[in-house]
């Protein structure tokens, strides 16, 4: 049957008539959408001038103060992070994953107690959701409150039996609490699940020092290096391991790839320390 050329007429005077508002909601709508697909894909300058230009119109959008908080978190801009998404928070305080993303840009700020209440308050807004388990459990782990923080890791993990980060995590405090053969275990179930994830190498790279078995754990450093090189840790615990081992030129060079990633007070104490500092040697030498 052919369309009537009247309702044909009649629809599209219908869309015409959207009001300004809702227009103007629905272009906020499509623009924020495209701004979050940019930031997807990794294009974060494209990302931040689109979530600018959806503020621009509407500064209270509190998807878009999120979303260019956690783009900034991204970028290491930790202070300029929380005070975007503690926006976004305040205009709808509800929504769990601003308070989840509020405390991780707290932590990356080692602001762990203000991080801490955030991840409670996005678990009594939404409980057992995996991931705010196991940012409870790391924040408590790094508070030193490890008994508090076992029970969050392990139910990150009954929630979730396959979640590589929390198992990661959980080797970590393991070995915090001196139970190094039950950490060596967790990690390597990690790298099973995940072989590609250079932390849990890293992480058993540690867990084999403690226990003595260095030459395994530098090829866990290596390891972790070969698959992330841009990451400062594993060279940096590296540097550790082969000062302790006497091969301090092999250390030296492991900090130094270190500082490249990340300058690091306490590495370049252990950098001085390999290096047999000489007050006369330059900074530059150094």
């Amino acid at each position: 049957m052919a369309v009537e050329p009247g309702r044909q007429c009649y629809q599209h005077r219908a869309r015409s008539r959207i009001r300004p508002d809702v227009k103007a909601h629905h272009d906020i709508a499509q623009d924020l959408r495209q701004a979050l697909s940019q930031h997807q894909a990794g294009r974060l300058d494209a990302a931040e001038r689109g979530y600018r230009q959806v503020l621009a119109r509407a500064p209270r959008q509190p998807d878009a103060l999120h979303l260019l908080g956690v783009l900034a978190y991204q970028a290491g801009r930790h202070a300029v992070a929380i005070e975007l998404i503690g926006q976004a928070v305040a205009i709808r305080p509800d929504a769990p994953e601003y308070h989840n993303n509020l405390g991780n840009a707290q932590k990356a700020a080692n602001d762990l107690e203000s991080a801490l209440g955030s991840y409670r308050r996005a678990d009594a807004i939404r409980p057992n959701v995996p991931e705010t388990q196991n940012n409870l459990g790391n924040t408590l782990r790094m508070l030193g409150r490890l008994d508090e923080a076992e029970p969050h890791f392990k139910q990150a993990l009954h929630l979730r039996p396959n979640y590589v980060e929390a198992l990661v995590n959980y080797g970590v405090l393991l070995d915090d609490d001196q139970r190094s053969s039950k950490a060596e275990a967790a990690l390597r179930q990690a790298i099973v699940l995940a072989p590609g994830f250079a932390p849990a190498h890293d992480n058993l790279g540690l867990v084999l020092t403690r226990l003595g078995r260095p030459r395994e754990a530098e090829a866990s450093f290596l390891r972790a290096i070969e698959l992330d090189p841009r990451l400062p840790m594993p060279h940096y615990n590296l540097g550790n391991l082969l000062q302790n081992l006497g091969r301090i030129a092999e250390a030296e060079a492991a900090y130094r790839q270190s500082i490249e990633r990340q300058p690091d007070l306490h590495t370049y104490v252990n950098l001085l320390f390999a290096s047999n500092y000489d007050p006369d040697r330059s900074g530059e030498e150094i």
